[in-house]
């Protein structure tokens, strides 16, 4: 872009930031005026009760109206010229907006103090039971009232209330992890283990609760690091996508200034173009006039001398040595010779301004 030969302006390139910013998260070449939407990669949770897939981040950019590719290797400064002539008067800009899920954390107080509850009044009707039995087997004949409970089918019953804790347990723990299914499985292994230890001891639950309790909160602590360790790779990547397209953004306004000013200094050499042909025209003693054709050109050529600009002035100036020439009439040696001197002219013009 930018023809000239014989002016002081000088194309100035910008470099280009990285384009991993768009081949990674978009995989395609940006097409003008596009917004893509798409989730930062996330990974699963590992460790006990992993596999779980944190929810990803949401990420929305926009691309101006941008050529594809000046996303393979063109400068900015020439993309920027030719968004120029288009009529903007301001640089475009990559738009980014990240929108990060809900926060995400394990939290099973709830869950383990409604087991605790449902465990320690298992625990309890079981030990009246037992009292029942006791007090039975103490009293004299005379004293007893309707025979207890038999051992056998308390034990059976506070296995089943004990299991039925144990599941409720899990059912309470998906209803706010629906997707920490491993998570859930370990921590219901853990509650049976325990329960059936409690009914093997018949009943006695000093340190078990408390070891039950740690365990599981050991293990939504594991799973909770391991959230945040992927929440805080997404941000990075996050950060990275904003900090790119930022780059981007800048290169974008650097060239825009530069062009700017360099457009500004163009047009003020083709001023004076306009009035160094305008001065040709009249020492021509009429063998020609000052045609709308060339000073359309470059008029043209002063608010953007590029290629097009630039060979729409050279036909004009063609056309007008044509004209000139069929002008002479033949075997007027004078009319002929003002006529080569005239072209010569306008020849030595379009060198000087055109190239």
């Amino acid at each position: 872009m930018f023809a000239l030969t014989r002016t002081t302006m000088r194309t100035t390139r910008v470099a280009m930031p990285r384009t991993t910013y768009y081949t990674s998260a978009v995989g395609i070449s940006p097409k003008p005026n596009t917004l893509f939407k798409f989730e930062a990669p996330v990974e699963a949770t590992t460790g006990e009760g992993g596999g779980y897939r944190p929810r990803a981040l949401e990420i929305k950019v926009r691309t101006p109206d941008i050529d594809p590719n000046i996303y393979k290797g063109p400068s900015l400064f020439d993309y920027v010229a030719k968004w120029w002539q288009g009529g903007g008067n301001k640089p475009p800009e990559v738009e980014v907006e990240v929108t990060e899920p809900k926060p995400e954390e394990i939290d099973t107080s709830g869950c383990m103090l409604a087991f605790a509850h449902a465990v320690a009044s298992v625990i309890k009707t079981a030990a009246g039971k037992a009292k029942e039995r006791a007090d039975y087997n103490n009293a004299s004949a005379d004293e007893r009232g309707a025979r207890p409970e038999p051992e056998g089918v308390t034990l059976g019953n506070a296995h089943s209330d004990l299991n039925q804790a144990v599941k409720d347990f899990g059912d309470c723990l998906r209803k706010g992890m629906s997707e920490h299914e491993a998570f859930v499985k370990i921590c219901q292994a853990e509650a049976k283990s325990m329960v059936e230890d409690m009914i093997k001891d018949r009943f006695q639950t000093k340190g078990k609760m408390a070891a039950f309790q740690a365990r599981v909160t050991g293990l939504a602590k594991a799973q909770n690091a391991e959230i945040a360790r992927i929440r805080k790779q997404q941000g990075k990547y996050a950060v990275d996508l904003i900090k790119e397209a930022k780059e981007i953004n800048v290169a974008l306004r650097e060239a825009h200034v530069q062009i700017t000013k360099q457009l500004s200094s163009l047009g003020n050499i083709f001023q004076g173009a306009t009035k160094e042909y305008t001065d040709i025209v009249k020492k021509s003693d009429g063998l020609t006039r000052v045609l709308p054709s060339v000073v359309k050109a470059l008029e043209a050529c002063a608010k953007l001398p590029d290629d097009k600009a630039l060979a729409a002035a050279t036909k004009a100036l063609a056309d007008q040595k044509t004209a000139i020439q069929k002008g002479v009439t033949k075997g007027d040696k004078d009319a002929e010779k003002a006529a080569k001197t005239l072209i010569a002219s306008l020849e030595a013009f379009e060198k000087k301004w055109i190239g």
